[in-house]
């Protein structure tokens, strides 16, 4: 039904003679090798589990059958051997930890979100961590998701190299080809009337902390790179590339500094990113190493808490040591004590506190709606994977997986979906068709864009999903380009948005794996 909401036909049956193009199948009942699946291939069909169908509609177009993820399995009991496995991974955001859990369960084996004694197996995004330190020692096989991928493809368990990359590693070197896919987007600029369609190159803004700094002796920070590097507007036209306009100035070393002698250095805690295509100027942004930094100074009372522990307020940004030669945070010259709601109450404050004396009381929106988050109480687990908190080239894969997990809710619990729409916050965005204007231009231009080609009018429910569908076609499509400034420019729109829909998921319990014990 929701694949024929969005353009498909069901083509009743399968064989000569069929229109049928894909045959999706109960990857718990129908194996690779059933009858089905190998008349089904014999006839030109593709062959998909049920996760194809999830991930096609979340992506709102058709996913890669050739995916492990969504073929059958080989065997319904799963690799031979698999139930001797036990797999955990550290250090993805949502989006790759769920595809990591699809692909233990599709093999057979056993799965903890967090690391266990029994462990076999650990899957760490970038070879640092409590976790990745643990599997050394204690000789556990530290591999990554390609090896994973390969095995559920190959249907057989491989062997592990000692030298096996990092996932972070192997994303460094997909970098460069996904910036050539941002240079190439001008050119589907025409579809907005009256817009430049100027050929414009657009780069990450403060790549050096768009992930957590890998060990090193030293941190440098280039100034030079953090703006656009983009070719020139034609004379006469306004300079629509982003820019990072509060940039970093200097070099410093943080290894072994207080959060306070952090802070000190204003202008390097906060960036003003001027949008393209956008009615407003720009937005006051969290430097991303500095958001990087506040996380895990969080976590730490976080974990803190999670032990029964408290500091009852009885700290500053000097108790906070910024540890560059292992990329953590510790507390340092301070008193643990038995935790108790009044001294759980006082940590809380006592941060709030903290990081808005760290902006001299001009925090950054991103920031700015985290604290109050802090305040009205929510959860650690959520707090510490915070939408507004992620790094800048993370924040549209979280979104992703956020509207994966709505659409999710509508199939498999319509009735709480349903209620969720209509109470708070959500219940606060309805009529946005008719009540919000966009302030950048191609999500305005998306709402009622009328294709001539296809003669198909662009249509969206006046209800919460019907506005996350409308952002998620755009970045996924024409605004694809701009998806490292995402964040931004969604809290330029609606600020609370992003983080109602989290609250929401969460509350119906579809976050369930967030764990401060994955935070800092």
């Amino acid at each position: 039904m929701y694949l024929e909401n969005e353009g498909g036909e069901d083509a009743r049956f399968f064989g000569p003679g069929s229109k049928c193009t894909h045959m999706i199948v109960c990857s718990d009942t129908v194996h690779y090798d059933h009858v089905w699946c190998r008349e089904a291939r014999a006839n030109g069909s593709s062959v998909v589990n049920e996760i194809w169908i999830h991930d096609s509609l979340r992506h709102g177009e058709l996913s890669d059958v050739n995916k492990p993820l969504f073929k059958p399995k080989r065997e319904l009991g799963g690799i031979q051997g698999s139930q001797n496995l036990t797999i955990c991974c550290e250090g993805y955001c949502d989006e790759s930890f769920a595809e990591i859990e699809g692909l233990v369960n599709l093999i057979g084996a056993r799965f903890y979100p967090a690391f266990t004694s029994q462990a076999t197996h650990l899957l760490s995004f970038n070879f640092n961590g409590p976790a990745y330190q643990t599997a050394r020692e204690t000789g556990v096989c530290i591999v990554n998701k390609r090896w994973l991928s390969d095995c559920a493809n190959q249907w057989i368990f491989l062997p592990v190299d000692i030298n096996i990359p990092s996932d972070w590693a192997l994303d460094l070197e997909e970098h460069q080809t996904a910036i050539q896919q941002y240079n190439q987007f001008s050119s589907d600029l025409t579809w907005l009337d009256g817009e430049s369609s100027e050929s414009t190159s657009c780069a990450s803004v403060c790549h050096e902390f768009t992930t957590p700094p890998p060990m090193s002796s030293s941190l440098q920070i280039d100034n030079t790179k953090c703006h656009s590097t983009g070719s020139k507007t034609p004379q006469g036209t306004a300079d629509i590339k982003p820019n990072c306009k509060k940039s970093l100035e200097t070099t410093f070393d943080c290894s072994g500094i207080s959060l306070q002698d952090f802070g000190s250095r204003r202008s390097k805690l906060v960036q003003f990113i001027l949008f393209p295509l956008s009615l407003l100027q720009g937005i006051e942004m969290t430097e991303p190493f500095t958001k990087f930094i506040i996380l895990k100074c969080f976590a730490r009372l976080a974990q803190l808490k999670l032990k029964k522990k408290s500091l009852s307020g009885k700290f500053d940004a000097s108790k906070f040591i910024i540890s560059e030669v292992t990329g953590t945070v510790e507390l340092h010259d301070v008193v643990e004590l038995p935790a108790s709601e009044a001294a759980l109450e006082a940590d809380k404050d006592g941060f709030i506190v903290m990081i808005q004396r760290l902006f001299d009381n001009e925090v950054p929106i991103d920031v700015s709606i985290w604290l109050k988050c802090i305040a009205a109480g929510w959860d650690d687990d959520l707090l510490c994977h915070h939408i507004n908190m992620v790094q800048p080239d993370k924040a549209f894969g979280e979104f992703q997986t956020l509207f994966h997990l709505l659409v999710k809710a509508e199939i498999f619990h319509y009735w709480e979906f349903n209620v969720m729409l209509t109470s708070t916050p959500l219940q606060d965005y309805v009529n946005w068709v008719d009540n919000h204007t966009f302030i950048w231009h191609p999500l305005e231009k998306n709402k009622n864009y009328y294709d001539i080609d296809r003669d198909k009018q662009n249509w969206y429910y006046a209800d919460a999903k019907g506005l996350l569908k409308n952002i998620r076609d755009v970045f996924e499509h024409r605004g694809k380009a701009y998806t490292e400034w995402f964040l931004g420019i969604i809290l330029g729109e609606m600020p609370y948005l992003l983080s109602d829909l989290q609250k929401a998921l969460y509350d119906l319990d579809f976050l369930s794996h967030l764990s401060v014990k994955f935070a800092g």
